[in-house]
């Protein structure tokens, strides 16, 4: 199951890979360092689309502030060509346990909107991602089934690599308990 945490933290992934340098902050603060990038979950609407499985609409913000007003367009216009190609391919998202059993998911981004402020010196980004998911009781169900089996790690070339065990560990948890 891909929770918003997964995503938001996978963003934060990609932008590092390609912006080693350049700070990500956690504030919408305009007067603060820069350049730097400020990644926003926005809203979640789920809805209910058969007994096993749901639906979830999920909106993110990416904000670059650019560095300084001499640069700014050349800058801006280059962190918006770069959102705007680089979401065209889906995001790796990978959740591993404490008993290293690994999932992994693909992600892409539906649509996208890409804006630039030159008077305020910065870039935006609106992601919207729909996934449709089984729910967590599914999900108890099989795994306490199907314990002993093993999850396969599917090989990739893609951007992000995230791992997060959150989720996992509580399956782990019910399965235990159980």
């Amino acid at each position: 199951m891909i929770t918003d945490l997964h995503i938001l933290k996978a963003l934060h992934g990609v932008i590092r890979k390609y912006f080693p340098k350049i700070e990500i902050v956690d504030k919408d603060d305009k007067d603060r360092k820069r350049p730097a990038f400020y990644i926003q979950d926005i809203t979640r609407r789920d809805s209910n689309i058969a007994p096993e499985l749901f639906e979830s609409l999920k909106a993110f913000n990416i904000t670059f502030f650019g560095s300084d007003k001499r640069t700014g367009n050349i800058e801006l216009v280059r962190i918006k060509e770069w959102l705007s190609n680089i979401f065209l391919k889906p995001i790796k998202i990978k959740i591993e346990t404490k008993n290293k059993v690994k999932n992994v998911f693909y992600v892409e981004i539906d649509s996208f909107d890409v804006r630039v402020n030159r008077n305020e010196n910065y870039v935006s980004c609106d992601l919207i991602v729909n996934i449709q998911q089984r729910k967590i009781n599914v999900l108890i169900e099989e795994a306490t089934a199907n314990k002993n089996e093993i999850v396969v790690d599917y090989e990739n070339n893609l951007d992000s690599d995230v791992v997060n065990n959150e989720f996992m560990e509580v399956i782990e948890q019910k399965i235990n308990e159980k």
